[in-house]
């Protein structure tokens, strides 16, 4: 049987960019200084993670942000 490890990205817009600032629910240090979501999903996908879904979430602690989950086998 396949085993599966998952990752979940929350990100946030910062001015006009989104950026990824939480990773499995810890804050990226100078997150506000990334190179943005695409040049972070670019990284994942080198790492060999696939994006396996996306949320939008409101209202929530931390104020709207988009959950990135991604998905990749298990060694």
């Amino acid at each position: 049987m396949q085993k599966w490890e998952y990752l979940e990205v929350r990100c946030t817009w910062f001015g006009p960019n989104l950026l990824p600032q939480f990773v499995n629910g810890q804050e990226l240090k100078d997150w506000k200084k990334g190179a943005g979501v695409y040049a972070y999903m670019d990284t994942l996908g080198n790492e060999g993670w696939e994006l396996a879904s996306t949320a939008y979430t409101t209202g929530n602690v931390g104020g709207n942000a988009y959950v990135l989950t991604f998905k990749r086998t298990k060694a």
